[in-house]
């Protein structure tokens, strides 16, 4: 401890408070100054100036570290009052402090980065600027944070990382390995770190971290160890020999090429291995070529240990600056001969190419042909050389080379695609041709092959068919009006046979029974009582019936008052006969329906009134009569049992037998339709379309 005084007189002045402190000369300068000055007028006369040279004088002479000006009141011998300046100089604290620092330069000249961890709270309390700046941290940022904010997180996250660290230093003292950490951007890096424990004044127990970026390294040995994978897992023969040639590494697939174990192959010349017995010329010759240049494909056979005979490609390359040799050998024997059997495949397949008949056509994904058959060249009148100047859309007609590229495209999607099209030969013919289109590879490259065949002779046979079936088609058109028309004719002979009977009937029997019943009658009832009774019932029943057929035959009312007044009396008939209500909805139905259509569209409805009213098992139907613009529609429905439609024309069901057969003929004979909705159990209804000028001209006059 150095101490020096400054004593002057000064009287009964106030003084500065004791322990003012201060840090660097010029601070202890200003403060001595102002100190002096501000008592100098109680000094003696020079005393002032005097006493602030002699202080700066001292601080000139002590270098303070630390020093403490302190003013006190006192005075002298002689009683007078005096300003006391002391000046205390730490020597020892300068020098430890000194200490300090030379020890924070020589932490942030280190290129390892350190830190301070406190162990009570795992807290960052130091770190030096190489650690900061490992981390792209700023100076001081870190301090304060978790260690855990440094780790990376991976399968353990880095809580624990730090964790599993700071209990192995619990237990040891010292912990070392490798670790991931993270920078402050989030980049992941690796580094090497070493942690020791140790007692800190001020925090206590502290962890020293001594981290060194080993990046470079871990990628140099991730890179070692894939071509060290590599070389033991290739399927390729690997081998590395000395300056003297002998091999010194090999991996499995060298062994497993050569049938030796690695011990009987360690140690021998590679020389002896790439060109044996026999190859002297090309032995020399590697020898050679491997002083100044690499070995390409340097094909020669060898015979392995279990006596076979393998062709082996080399490939080697010598290293001058440490005489190692590297060679790689591979087994090309099952390809030398695939390529031979390609070959003869080859002009097997070129043979074949030209002996076809049909044009054959291969094309590049450019539009362009790459080879074609003399067949082709013939069918299209070029040469081959034209040909192969020339693409798919050189040889189409205007219209189907629109549609090459569109083909090109699905034959790709799809595979293989079949389609006509028009090929124009040189000479400006048009050829159709139907087109059988395939996606191969062809060397190497996506291509299209094409079989076309002339289908000249077919196009002219379908077009003769069209002709042929258009001729068939108006014949059957002309018979099938013909027949209609017969058809006609022939209801209209039945029809005036029906009435020409019918009259007959009602002029000769109808009279002769009626004649007979009066004469009968008039017989002596007393002789013959009974018998004339019975004969006259007889009469009646035979009357009855013959009204009956001529009712059938030929309705008078049919032919008197027409088509729908005909159709309530019939609707009658069926209540008389069956019980069956028939409900009757009726259009103004057409001023006339002549002839055969008029009996056969009553006879129609009246037999299928009587299908309701024998199978039907039901006591209610509805007829309509509707007409549409084209159509005249007879409608007949009820509710009852139904039946399956499929099956009306087979005559051995009973309840549709000839009846519904003969209505579907005899309506599809004028052009018209029968339309039967029905399944068992939801009843049925029956449609009768008929042409609205057929039915109101049928019988007139042509």
């Amino acid at each position: 401890m150095i101490s020096k005084d400054i004593s002057r007189a000064m009287g009964d002045v106030p003084v500065p408070a004791p322990s003012v402190l201060a840090r660097s000369k010029e601070a202890l300068r200003k403060l001595a100054q102002a100190t002096v000055r501000k008592h100098a007028t109680r000094w003696p006369p020079g005393q002032a100036s005097r006493s602030i040279e002699e202080t700066l004088r001292m601080l000139d002479e002590l270098e303070p570290h630390k020093i403490e000006l302190a003013a006190t009141n006192a005075r002298d011998d002689d009683g007078a009052p005096v300003c006391r300046i002391v000046l205390t100089d730490n020597p020892e604290l300068k020098k430890a402090e000194e200490m300090l620092c030379f020890h924070s330069d020589i932490l942030n000249s280190l290129a390892e980065g350190v830190y301070l961890i406190c162990v009570s709270s795992g807290e960052i309390v130091f770190t030096n600027s190489p650690l900061d700046l490992m981390f792209g941290y700023s100076s001081g940022e870190l301090l304060g944070k978790h260690v855990s904010i440094v780790n990376a997180p991976g399968e353990t996250s880095p809580e624990a990382v730090a964790g599993l660290i700071m209990a192995e230093l619990e237990r040891t003292g010292v912990w070392e390995g490798e670790v991931q950490n993270i920078k402050r951007d989030g980049t992941v890096f690796w580094s090497h770190a070493k942690v020791t424990t140790l007692n800190h004044q001020r925090y206590g127990q502290v962890w020293v971290s001594a981290h060194e970026d080993i990046t470079g390294r871990k990628r140099l040995e991730q890179e070692r160890e894939q071509y060290f994978k590599f070389f033991l897992r290739s399927v390729d023969a690997m081998c590395i020999a000395d300056r003297n040639g002998n091999l010194v590494k090999l991996n499995p697939a060298f062994a497993k090429l050569t049938g030796y174990e690695d011990s009987e192959l360690m140690g021998k010349s590679l020389l002896d291995l790439v060109l044996p017995a026999g190859c002297s010329q090309a032995l020399d010759e590697f020898k050679r070529y491997l002083g100044s240049h690499e070995v390409r494909n340097l094909e020669g056979t060898y015979v392995r240990k279990d006596g076979s005979a393998r062709l082996l490609s080399w490939n080697a390359c010598h290293d001058k600056n440490n005489g190692f040799t590297y060679a790689t050998a591979r087994d090309v024997t099952e390809l030398r001969h695939t390529e031979a059997e390609i070959l003869k495949a080859g002009d097997r397949f070129r043979t074949l190419f030209d002996a076809i008949s049909d044009p054959v056509l291969i094309s590049n994904m450019d539009g362009l042909f790459v080879l074609v058959n003399p067949a082709a060249c013939e069918s299209l009148g070029y040469s081959q050389e034209e040909m192969l100047q020339m693409g798919p859309a050189d040889i189409n007609t205007p219209e189907a080379a629109l549609k090459v590229p569109e083909r090109v495209k699905e034959v790709v999607e799809k595979g293989k695609l079949i389609f006509e099209s028009s090929h124009l030969h040189k000479n400006g013919l048009v050829i159709p041709v139907e087109l059988s289109a395939r996606a191969i590879d062809f060397e190497g490259k996506p291509a299209c092959i094409v079989v076309a065949r002339d289908i000249t002779e077919r196009k002219q046979a379908e077009h003769q068919l069209r002709n042929i079936a258009v001729t068939l088609e108006e014949q059957v058109i002309a018979r099938t009006s013909l027949l209609r028309a017969v058809s006609a004719q022939l209801a209209m002979t039945e029809e005036r046979e029906r009435r020409t009977l019918a009259q007959d009937l009602h002029d000769n029997l109808s009279q002769l029974l009626a004649v007979i019943k009066i004469k009968l009658s008039s017989l002596n009832p007393a002789a013959f009582a009974s018998s004339i009774e019975q004969i006259v019932g007889l009469v009646d029943q035979a009357d009855r019936s013959a009204r009956t057929i001529t009712r059938e035959l030929s309705p008078q009312i049919l032919h008197t008052l027409g088509f729908i007044p005909a159709l309530v009396s019939l609707a009658k008939e069926k209540k008389r006969m069956f019980g069956l209500t028939v409900n009757i909805e009726c259009d103004a139905g057409p001023n006339v329906l002549e002839g055969g259509v008029r009996a056969m569209l009553y006879r129609s409805v009246s037999e299928l009134l009587t299908n309701i009213g024998k199978h039907a098992k039901v006591s209610e139907a509805y007829l309509a009569s509707k007409i549409d613009e084209s159509h005249l529609l007879l409608i007949v429905c009820d509710r009852g049992c139904g039946f399956n439609p499929a099956n009306y024309h087979d005559t051995t069901m009973e309840y549709q037998g000839f009846g519904l057969k003969s209505i579907y003929e005899r309506v599809t004979n004028i052009g018209g339709d029968l339309v039967i909705v029905s399944s068992p159990g939801d009843g049925t209804t029956v449609i009768l379309s008929v042409p609205y000028v057929v039915a109101t001209r049928e019988g007139q006059p042509s």
